[in-house]
């Protein structure tokens, strides 16, 4: 198969992902499709530079080419970067990708039990968990803030403090979700820049059993995956 087939193959599956994924009229050109899909998809917003020039091209290579030949050869890493991305497009690959097993926590556990776990494992947040409930999260700004409010009130340790006395609770710092596409991960991220942790659930509700999570250090990770998925 030469570049251009395989382009123009890479053309139609992005064209039938951005149309069925985002329920826009048939139709609705490729590029407007792109710049409608870019305003609320932060993976689609990514490629959204690539996707326009690659529309273009792709109208080069339709509208100045008959039956027999083609005018134009995309290049190698041009054509491999658009399948890669129309691969994307039509089956992202889910938050569990990039997801790490939780080790969480009770509020009424010791608190330097819980700061001894999470130096341990060099953990720096943990989800905490009561009655089988997410109820908030543990993390190292809110430890170190309970300790300098100790410190304050003239206490040297943290022995009798448990892990409700620094638990950072509130939808604020962490966000619950069930294993969607992993572009739901990037939008809640960039949605609320204080989500420390994305915990995904198997139905996506707090009381639900816990599939993994995501923090903020795992970024990277996410970047990695939609770069060479």
């Amino acid at each position: 198969m030469t570049n251009s087939q395989r382009f123009l193959d890479a053309y139609n599956k992005a064209d039938k992902a951005l149309h069925t994924r985002f329920d826009f009229k048939q139709s609705m050109s490729f590029t407007e499709a792109v710049r409608r899909a870019a305003s609320v998809n932060s993976v689609v917003r990514r490629f959204e530079d690539d996707l326009e020039s690659y529309g273009r091209l792709r109208n080069s290579i339709v509208h100045s080419s008959d039956s027999q030949k083609t005018i134009a050869e995309p290049h190698d890493d041009v054509t491999d970067r658009f399948e890669h991305i129309a691969e994307l497009l039509a089956t992202p690959p889910l938050a569990s990708t990039v997801s790490h097993k939780a080790r969480t926590v009770t509020p009424s556990a010791a608190l330097d039990d819980a700061v001894k776990t999470m130096a341990r494992l060099d953990y720096s947040i943990m989800p905490v968990v009561d009655g089988g409930k997410i109820i908030g999260v543990l993390t190292n700004k809110g430890v170190t803030l309970h300790i300098a409010k100790l410190l304050s009130d003239g206490v040297a340790d943290i022995s009798d403090s448990r892990v409700a006395d620094a638990v950072a609770d509130g939808k604020a710092y962490f966000y619950i979700m069930p294993d969607g596409p992993i572009d739901e991960v990037v939008k809640a991220f960039e949605k609320n820049r204080k989500i420390t942790m994305i915990v995904l659930t198997k139905d996506g509700t707090p009381d639900s059993d816990i599939i993994g999570v995501i923090t903020v250090g795992d970024l990277v990770a996410v970047n990695k995956l939609l770069e060479e998925y």
